[in-house]
């Protein structure tokens, strides 16, 4: 096994890599150097892997942001942990056909176990229901979309959309995910079909403005198909009323999704399970491993009460290339939307049984905890907290932002360029907020800390900035574009 003698080397550099002993959490290497570097290794082509192992790793290192950092606030994206790098290093030196059960045994019920380690958290099983992986939330709902036109419109799987006998009709808060766009253009209805719903003052859809919108687009011979119900907003993280959004979908015939890719975090402790009440009552969920769970992108799971729908859409006759003998109703290719693909349950299989139960429950309850902290942690130091959310998601705000003397954009921008916290700014109820979610079960009081005291520097320059402008008339002269800009986080 000569060919891979360093890997015990690689192990450790990548495990390096995951610890929380590296102080910056921004890049130190930025645009113009970056590129430089990347076309140096291109034109210096063949460079041994020792050393071109060494390279890559050492840009990733100072030309990223290390999402992996216990002081990363940004986006949905937890910690990964080790045995979820080992397993997709495992599953690319195997590279398993998962199309189908006989070609990869051992990997489909893998799959297969940790799927149901996920679904019973959703009151689902592989045995009983549609359960697979997918590359992320927007297939999963896709998926849940075309399995919902396929069980309301007679003659959708051959016809598609022409068989609809009026235009389908998607309802989503105005605070939901713009990926249901995206979805609603896949499966040929157009982003027109999409009818976004008010939400109340605390983020949430609210149920009364979705039943008064369904009854008028029934007046107006419109076919009211499918609610999306979220199970955590993506800025402020808010949970809208899924037991009250599953009475309307039943009365009125509407096939409810929940997009829990992030909130379905709390159905993994019996502390936090009570957050998601009303969720049993939705057909089909989204949830993603890659965003709660400590494992590496993409691991994205489609759950789903009903089989046949999923099956009707993706079911295919037997096939002379395939090997003989195949379960029909095991074959992962016949009930999702790829055919090969990539051995996504092994890292979520293998951190799932590393942490074990009583790790999982206490990995998630100090998220929460550490949201709790924060947020604590704000009031006393003279910080606005912004959202209502359960989750561990901080929108909060200064006097300072609010009169307008440290614009958020500014604030969080000067962070970045220090490189030592990562938080976005965001838009809530069109006002300008700093936004933490707390993702990483790593995070500790200390780190908590830091990102404030971060926060409270940045205003005091923002601040002193103003008052030069004021002074001199001048503007401030530009940090150039080796700087840093911190994308918006937004909703719509």
């Amino acid at each position: 096994m000569a060919e891979i003698e360093s890997g015990p080397d690689l192990l450790r550099s990548l495990g390096s890599l995951l610890s929380r002993d590296r102080d910056r959490v921004g890049p130190s290497v930025r645009g113009r150097r970056a590129r430089e570097r990347i076309e140096r290794l291109a034109q210096q082509a063949p460079v041994p892997l020792p050393g071109l192992i060494e390279e890559i790793l050492e840009l990733a290192r100072d030309g990223m942001v290390q999402t992996n950092h216990p002081r990363y606030f940004g986006f949905f994206q937890p910690r990964v942990s080790l045995a979820s790098v080992v397993a997709d290093a495992i599953a690319a030196a195997f590279n398993p056909q998962l199309a189908s059960l006989p070609h990869s045994r051992a990997a489909a019920e893998i799959e297969s176990a940790a799927l149901d380690m996920i679904a019973t958290r959703f009151g689902m099983s592989t045995e009983e229901h549609a359960v697979h992986f997918t590359s992320g939330g927007s297939e999963a709902t896709l998926t849940a979309l075309l399995a919902a036109l396929a069980r309301k419109i007679p003659g959708y799987i051959d016809r598609g959309v022409r068989a609809a006998p009026a235009d389908p009709v998607i309802y989503a808060s105005e605070t939901a995910h713009d990926s249901i766009v995206k979805v609603a253009r896949a499966a040929g209805l157009g982003g027109d079909a999409v009818r976004r719903i008010r939400a109340t003052s605390n983020d949430a859809l609210d149920v009364r403005a979705l039943a008064e919108a369904v009854a008028d687009d029934r007046s107006d011979s419109k076919l009211p198909l499918f609610v999306l119900a979220t199970a955590g907003t993506t800025v402020a993280g808010a949970i809208d009323p899924l037991a009250e959004i599953g009475e309307v979908a039943d009365r009125e015939g509407l096939w409810m999704h929940v997009d829990a890719a992030f909130g379905g975090i709390a159905a993994f402790s019996p502390r936090t399970r009570r957050l998601l009440v009303g969720i049993e009552r939705a057909i089909s969920i989204t949830f993603d491993a890659h965003k709660a769970l400590p494992v590496s992108m993409a691991a994205g799971v489609l759950l789903c009460r009903d089989r046949p729908a999923v099956e009707s859409v993706f079911d295919l006759p037997a096939l002379p290339y395939l090997p003989a003998g195949a379960r029909r109703s095991k074959d992962p290719f016949r009930a999702s939307l790829p055919w090969s693909r990539r051995f996504i349950g092994l890292k979520v299989f293998m951190t799932l049984v590393e942490l074990g139960e009583s790790g999982l429950s206490k990995s998630v309850e100090d998220l929460f905890d550490r949201g709790r902290d924060l947020r604590e942690l704000l009031y006393r130091r003279g910080f606005k907290v912004a959202n209502d959310s359960p989750l561990p998601i901080v929108c909060f705000t200064h006097p300072r932002i609010e009169k307008g003397d440290a614009p958020a954009h500014s604030v969080a921008r000067r962070i970045w360029n220090r490189g030592r916290v990562f938080l976005s700014d965001a838009r809530l109820r069109s006002q300008a907020v700093l936004r933490a979610c707390i993702a990483n079960d790593r995070t500790d009081r200390a780190d908590l800390d830091q990102l404030v005291s971060e926060v409270e520097r940045s205003l005091d320059e923002c601040a002193g900035a103003g008052a030069t402008r004021e002074t001199s008339g001048k503007p401030a002269p530009s940090r150039g574009d080796g700087h840093l800009h911190p994308p918006r986080v937004t909703e719509q």
